[in-house]
């Protein structure tokens, strides 16, 4: 169960109104057998320290940290229109080259009819604005 998934988790997580001795009590009944150890203690000191909502940060962290290591870079694509396979596998190419040898790109798609053609590329922090709307923008803050 994650707080992304259930309202009634993230509100449990977040509620200030629960002493901190229930939220331990209520996370060792729901995590119990059910996690590892580690992440049981780490849910219960977070409960102990009224820091359970901050759970999905550190999830979020942790996960970045993992890609990292793994030399894992995430890269989203924002498009107009849904690309296909063979377009996507183009851009997937092109991306290796803006990526240090030996990473692995992992990459997500985005639809946004807004940007009107083109593509939006976001690698890391990294953004790559190819959009025919944001041409057009250019096009008319000149012209003005």
């Amino acid at each position: 169960m994650t707080a992304s998934k259930s309202a009634a988790f993230k509100s449990f997580m977040d509620n200030p109104l629960i002493s901190r001795d229930d939220k331990e009590k209520t996370i060792r009944e729901m995590f119990g057998s059910k996690f590892s150890s580690v992440t049981l203690n780490l849910m219960l000191t977070l409960a102990g320290n009224a820091r359970l909502n901050e759970t999905v940060k550190i999830i979020d962290t942790y996960s970045d940290f993992m890609k990292a290591k793994r030399g894992e870079v995430e890269a989203t694509i924002i498009t107009a229109e849904a690309l296909t396979k063979a377009q996507m596998d183009t851009v997937a190419a092109a991306m290796k080259n803006q990526v240090k040898e030996g990473s692995k790109v992992i990459l997500s798609s985005k639809l946004d009819p807004t940007i009107l053609g083109g593509l939006q590329v976001q690698i890391g922090d990294q953004f790559l604005d190819l959009s025919v709307g944001s041409k057009i923008d250019a096009i008319s803050r000149t012209s003005v």
